[in-house]
This record gives structure tokens, sequence and C-alpha cells, in this order.
């Protein structure tokens, strides 16, 4: 929008963007990462990293995933804003990360959830993060102003935080496949969004800018929510969007042939095919790859026998929560 103030048109070879705030974060195919925009507290300060599989801005730092299971924070350069979000020194088997402003989220790859800590919640319950020590079965996180969602394995959605009403409106979702949180300008929390398998998506939370009008949206195979907007991307490669128009938020009626990073969104399987996401045993020790290449890293490995879900597929390869693995030696359902 008007108020970005980077040059994102130089960038090439990118497979995933993310933005916060005023900045706007890209991972390139070789695994290093480029950003650009606001940089007042250090937040586009990721030269030099590297083995970088996911990313994901906050609105004051930026968190990369490395293809070995840890976390890269960029060193806040104004202390005053230090609310513990880079605390993610001692994490490992990390499969997905998220950020807001105060806090870092981790998805573990036995389907458990990490949260960084603020200090300040010590005095102030205002300021401490949600308790998501419950969770489990968890397959994917975003997280949101003051609230954190997760996509259970069956397809269910959980959230913790602080607005009841986005934790109690999504316990009656069902058959969802990817999750979103957005923020809001008005302090209520924003909004939650779960795209279905069937390619609709649900909604709950603010709708001050109709941000939640999403009731006529299909054929949507992922979605994104920022401050008081939202966005579907189409298996045609246009975008839907609905919300608040500030900045040119929901500009986007020109845009095609927009891409899934890297692969096919399982999502998009599921609305061709109406079927829920595939499952399979793995008929011998299958190596877990950071890319869908067998000269990428080995970040791990299934056992024969494993029953693993394919989130997403390119080629020969499927995405588990894991990693990229060869299906030929996985035994479909």
């Amino acid at each position: 929008g008007d108020k970005f103030k980077g040059d994102v048109s130089t960038w090439s070879d990118i497979i995933a963007v993310n933005a916060g705030g005023m900045t706007a974060v890209g991972l390139k195919s070789d695994g290093t990462v480029v950003a650009e925009g606001d940089n007042g507290c250090g937040q586009c300060n990721v030269i030099g990293w590297t083995d970088i599989v996911a990313i994901s801005s906050g609105q004051l730092h930026t968190v990369g995933l490395k293809c070995d299971g840890t976390v890269v924070c960029t060193a806040l350069t104004d202390s005053r804003f230090n609310y513990g979000q880079c605390d993610i020194e001692e994490w490992t088997d990390i499969v997905a990360i998220s950020t807001y402003r105060s806090h870092t989220v981790g998805l573990k790859s036995d389907g458990t959830v990490v949260i960084t800590e603020n200090p300040l919640g010590m005095k102030n319950p205002d300021f401490r993060g949600p308790d998501l020590s419950e969770w489990s079965d968890i397959v994917a996180i975003d997280k949101g102003i003051g609230t954190v969602i997760g996509l259970k394995s069956d397809g269910t959605v959980v959230a913790a935080g602080s607005n009841e009403e986005l934790v109690k409106g999504v316990q009656n979702w069902s058959n969802i496949v990817a999750v979103a949180a957005a923020g809001s300008d008005t302090g209520s929390g924003g909004h939650l969004l779960g795209l279905r398998e069937d390619g609709t998506v649900a909604v709950v939370g603010n709708n001050q800018y109709g941000e939640c009008n999403v009731g006529n949206w299909t054929d949507i195979f992922a979605v994104a929510g920022g401050t008081n907007f939202s966005l579907g991307l189409k298996i045609d490669g246009t975008v839907a969007a609905t919300g608040c128009t500030w900045y040119n938020s929901c500009n986007v009626s020109d845009w095609t042939d927009i891409k899934f990073p890297s692969a096919i969104s399982h999502a998009e399987r599921n609305v061709a095919n109406d079927s829920r996401p595939a499952k399979g045993i793995v008929t011998m020790g299958l190596n877990i790859r950071a890319e869908a290449s067998t000269d990428s890293k080995v970040v791990g490995q299934y056992n024969q026998g494993d029953e693993i879900s394919i989130l997403w597929e390119s080629g020969n390869w499927g995405r588990t929560e894991k990693g990229w693995v060869l299906l030929k030696y996985v035994d479909m359902k």
C-alpha cells in the first residue's frame, strides 16, 4: 500500500513471501532471505541467513525456520520493543512458524506448539501470551493480534487468546485444510479464517470494514488476512479480497497467475476431487528433505509403517508437516 517504503521489483527466485507491519520479506529458492521496508527495529537485517525453509515477519521482528528445525530471528535494535519475541534459541524440531508484534509461535514435529514468553506478562496479564501447552495433533498455525489459531489433523480448529468470540467461534468448524489469523486497528482482536476442503471459507471476528464478507467465495485454495482485510487465492490464479481499502490493501483485481509457493496446495486437490487430505503408509525407511529434490538436505526420516499426511504435491514429491518425501515410497490410501 501507500505507506510501504520499499522496492521489491528487483526480487527474483522467490518461492515464498510474508509481510508484517511495513516490512516485506521474501524467501529465495537457495534458502537465503531478502527484506524491504521499515527497519526501525532491525527486522530487515536478514543478510547472511542460509538454509531457510519458511519465513514470518512480525511488526518488529522477522523469523526464519531452518531446514534442521531450528529458528533464527533478527536482532532487535531498539530495546524498548523487546517483548521476548526473539527468545527462540533453544527451539528444536520446529516445522512451522508464525509471528506477530510481541510473540513468536512454533509448531513442533510432534504436533505440539510453543510460544515465546513476554516478560511484561509477569506483571500485566494483558501482555501475556495464550497458553498453548494443551494443544496436540496440530498441523498448521497462525498468530494474530492476541490470538493463536491452530488446525488439527482431523480438520477441526482450536484458538487461544484474550478474545472469547474468536476462541469460541472456531469450535464448530470442520473439514478445514488451512487457517489464517488477521489483526484489527480497533483493538477488537481481528478475525480468523478457515479454508474448507470444498474451497469455501469460514470466518469469525471483527467485520467493521467487511473483512468477514467471504460467504460468496469459491474455488479458494489459500487464505491470508491483514489488518481489517482478507485475501483468498483462487485456483485460477486470481485473488479475492474484502475489507478495508486503506493503503490499497484490496487492490488485487488485476492480479493473475498467482501461485502457491513451490507446490500445489492440497486444498486445491481437495476442491477438484472432493477428498480429505491424502494419507499414506511409508513402505520403507524414507528420508525427509528440506526441498523437493534428492540433492536437498535430509532433515529427518520416516520409518516403515509410519502413517503420514500429504499436504501438498509437486511432481513425484509430497510435502508433509516435516518436509518433502518421494511419493513412490508411500502407499497412498
